[in-house]
């Protein structure tokens, strides 16, 4: 559920030069609350504003980060004008509009911060979309299937014309194989499996899969299994998974590496009260840093790092600092 994960100058503001190997420390600076007992399921940052999505209770949480505000957007459950039928999955914040991802209805529902109004944008792809996240230039990346396999696209809502592909290597019978989330990372789109341990890297100007890079190297494969008389799915997913990449987000200390959400299922030395700092380039993790709670997501912008905690429903917010040699 995304994680989005904006990534427009305006979002990041200009990267700071620093060495790709630079050791970081975690710095608190603020914590939101919000309402008891209502999960969030997307997180998304966009300069000055953080957005995270609460579908039990109808709405999208604003966070207004320099002022220490929090604001809320409602929407209604249905198929019907301004409507969300189910989820939303994701969201995209640009500077006058929120996008949220109506997967069932094949459309976005579109707020406009000006007017105060929702209205109904229809997606007209080929391919069925599944969850939308941020991307620079008030553009929207989203998570895509069809029969010829999965992949991302990168979409202009605007003009409703998809600007660039991004395909797995292959098509997979395994759709649990690719289950995961994204993040930009510089000139790189770089996804994490959920139950493989291990990323998928593009670069941004190419559109073929660039390289796979393993975080964790299981003992054995994970394996799906067909689902028995009773099951409400047809296959269930991997369970003999020993950590599960749970969420991913940039570092903007340097564009080879992103930060980590890692959760042991049967290897317990990882957990999410940690953020993990990997260079997907040279594979290997450069960095743990202990955060206040356990966490389900996180997210960046060009100073900060957000980690919201489901166990306690609060939000935290870190300053990335370098360790200076």
């Amino acid at each position: 559920m995304r994680r989005f994960l904006l990534i427009v100058l305006m979002f990041f503001g200009a990267l700071p030069v620093y060495g790709q190997t630079d050791a970081l420390k975690l710095k608190k600076i603020h914590t939101y609350s919000f309402e008891r007992g209502y999960y969030n399921t997307f997180l998304e940052v966009n300069g000055d504003i953080v957005g995270l999505v609460c579908p039990n209770l109808n709405r999208i949480y604003l966070v207004n980060i320099e002022k220490k505000t929090i604001d809320d957007v409602q929407f209604s459950k249905g198929r019907g004008p301004g409507e969300v039928s189910r989820g939303p999955f994701g969201i995209a914040l640009m500077k006058e509009k929120l996008y949220m991802g109506d997967t069932d209805s094949q459309r976005f529902i579109v707020y406009n911060f000006k007017t105060d109004r929702l209205k109904t944008n229809k997606y007209q792809g080929k391919n069925v979309m599944k969850s939308i996240y941020g991307y620079p230039d008030n553009k929207i990346m989203m998570t895509t299937y069809s029969t010829t396999g999965i992949g991302y696209f990168i979409y202009d809502a605007s003009k409703d014309r998809i600007l660039h592909k991004y395909k797995f290597d292959k098509p997979l019978q395994n759709n649990f194989r690719v289950d995961g989330v994204p993040a930009i990372s510089g000139r790189y789109l770089v996804h994490a499996n959920y139950n493989y341990g291990d990323l998928y890297v593009w670069r941004l100007s190419d559109s073929e899969l660039y390289k796979k890079s393993t975080v964790i190297e299981f003992s054995e494969t994970p394996q799906t299994k067909k689902a028995k008389m009773g099951d409400m799915v047809g296959t269930i997913p991997p369970q003999n998974v020993e950590v599960k990449l749970v969420e991913i987000a940039n570092n903007p200390v340097a564009e080879d590496r992103i930060f980590l959400l890692m959760k042991g299922e049967k290897d317990q030395n990882y957990e999410t009260n940690y953020v993990y700092d990997y260079n997907f380039l040279e594979g290997e993790i450069v960095g743990k840093y202990a955060i206040d709670a356990y966490s389900t997501l996180i997210a960046s912008n060009s100073t900060d790092l957000f980690a919201y905690s489901e166990e306690r429903d609060k939000l935290y917010q870190y300053r990335i600092e370098v360790i200076k040699k």
